[in-house]
């Protein structure tokens, strides 16, 4: 959040467009089978954060969201979704079940989740930034506004799906485990602790993680009172 508020200062005096690499898990927090690319103001993290890294993402969107509303910078805010790969974030939930999936061979019951598992290589995620930033920057930016942005749907997976997709590409039956127990073995394996943490204190509700709409995006900022 520090580093955003000193980079927000950067921009501040030519509004230079900005662009905040957040993710497409905070949608989680809205809890709904759907979500479009629009504002998650509304809907806080829990008072006691159980997902640090998706909560920091949130925070660091609502100040965005605030100061292009109040000193006119024009903001875009790009949600990856389950970013793949050998750079994928340490800290984001999907990727790193799916890759400790494949070193445990063993997958969390399908009762744990409702989902659609939407997956993107971190080249393509990276690429599509990419493109989005040099358009902002060619253009006259008239409309001041917060825009949010997918870089997602390359890879969708029903969660009833998943097993068979990834015993075919790994050649050999997974185990099916209830949560608790996969993340015991995740930890074993390897996992970041946090995520671990979040895992377990889950493990007793059911993870939501809404279908993403693309190209719903208006620019809309969110109103402050």
């Amino acid at each position: 959040m520090a580093l955003t508020v000193e980079l927000v200062k950067l921009a501040l005096p030519r509004r230079v467009p900005f662009h905040f690499i957040s993710s497409a898990s905070v949608t989680r927090f809205v809890c709904t089978d759907s979500f479009g690319e629009s504002s998650v103001a509304s809907f806080p993290p829990p008072t006691i954060p159980q997902d640090d890294y998706t909560t920091a993402k949130w925070v660091c969107e609502v100040y965005l969201e605030r100061v292009s509303q109040s000193l006119g910078i024009p903001v875009w805010i790009h949600r990856p979704s389950s970013v793949t790969g050998s750079n994928a974030p340490k800290l984001e939930l999907m990727s790193n079940v799916l890759r400790y999936c494949q070193s445990t061979r063993k997958i969390p019951d399908s009762e744990a989740w409702s989902a659609v598992f939407d997956f993107i290589p971190v080249e393509s995620a990276a690429a599509q930034i990419i493109e989005v930033v040099h358009e902002s920057g060619a253009t006259s930016v008239e409309n001041k506004g917060t825009r949010f942005v997918y870089e997602s749907g390359e890879i969708q997976v029903e969660q009833n799906e998943v097993q068979t997709m990834m015993e075919a590409d790994a050649g050999q039956k997974f185990e099916t485990v209830p949560l608790a127990e996969w993340v015991n073995a995740a930890e074993a394996a390897g996992i970041s602790p946090l995520l671990g943490v979040y895992l377990s204190q889950a493990a007793d509700s059911q993870i939501l993680l809404p279908r993403l709409v693309k190209g719903s995006g208006q620019g809309a900022v969110y109103e402050w009172a």
